[in-house]
């Protein structure tokens, strides 16, 4: 840790003193004794830290979570940005250095060490269909969420793989699989627009074995063509009966609507189902500002 932050100042001088224009990143944690140390000797020559995060961590054992052991991960991401955002600000970089949330997935990799025969057989374990359920689209729309309240300072996310192992598309040899990762991705560029607007979430907690978290989670962007709202209903089994306030004022009218969801948490799509879980399109209507967000799910809603 003593020697990374030198090690990184002299490079960044290298590579600067050949390109100007260059954008530099370095790997950091969100933790203050090693990040405040990379920057200050590196900091002046940074335009980004890197932090990295996986939540069900299966490196050794591949034993994967349930859907309500992974929910009540859903918010870690935003605690380490702000954790992040908190010690660049006592660094003295506020506005001058960003984050670059560049490797991020809910699940590890399962990756026994070695490259014995039975280690390379077990990283197979990896493209295991009901491995990718709801639980992994819920969480990804709660990161995504985290890093656009945080926009301002989040400038780059991106999940790790893109393709097999824990990747949202997966490629086998008749074809691909798109798995509900991938529908949550494909939502979002399609949904968001230009602007963050600032939005505050109320509701009530949802709890398993000792942790609680929001049992909804929200985002709202808008440019000047109208607003969009991506909500996610973190709860299992129930509906979620949700207001809906632009400047205090309820929404009242039909919402177009595109929803991701499954019959069941552990909803997956696989080689012999590839379409068990997909995106449907349809209307909502809001009456005195309230809609109906269904479990385990993610709604677009556009006015």
């Amino acid at each position: 840790m003593a020697e990374w932050g030198p090690y990184v100042a002299e490079s960044a001088k290298m590579m600067r003193a050949v390109d100007e224009e260059i954008v530099l990143s370095a790997s950091a944690v969100p933790d203050a004794e090693w990040t405040l140390a990379l920057l200050k000797h590196a900091g002046r020559y940074l335009d980004l830290v890197s932090i990295h995060g996986y939540w069900d961590i299966l490196h050794g054992v591949d034993n994967v979570s349930d859907y309500l052991t992974c929910m009540m991960a859903t918010e870690n991401p935003e605690e380490m940005i702000e954790q992040t955002r908190h010690v660049i600000a006592t660094a003295g970089f506020t506005g001058r250095v960003k984050i670059a949330f560049d490797e991020w997935n809910l699940r590890g990799w399962h990756h026994p060490g070695g490259n014995s025969p039975e280690a390379l057989a077990a990283r197979e374990r990896n493209n295991i269909p009901t491995t990718y359920t709801m639980a992994d689209a819920v969480f990804s729309a709660s990161f995504l969420n985290a890093c656009l309240r945080h926009a301002d300072v989040v400038t780059m996310a991106n999940i790790a793989p893109t393709v097999n192992a824990r990747g949202p598309i997966f490629v086998h040899k008749d074809g691909i699989v798109k798995r509900t990762t991938f529908h949550v991705l494909r939502m979002y560029h399609e949904a968001l627009r230009a602007n963050v607007v600032a939005s505050a979430v109320s509701a009530t907690p949802l709890a398993h074995n000792g942790k609680s978290v929001a049992a909804v989670d929200a985002i709202v962007t808008a440019d000047e063509s109208g607003h969009t709202a991506i909500v996610t209903n973190r709860h299992p089994g129930a509906s979620a009966r949700c207001l809906l306030k632009l400047d205090g004022i309820p929404l009242e009218g039909t919402l177009e609507a595109e929803i991701l969801e499954g019959e069941t948490p552990d909803s997956h799509n696989s080689v012999e189902q590839p379409e068990a879980v997909l995106p449907r399109r349809t209307t909502l209507s809001a009456v005195d500002g309230y809609v109906e967000i269904p479990p385990h799910s993610v709604c677009v809603l556009r006015w």
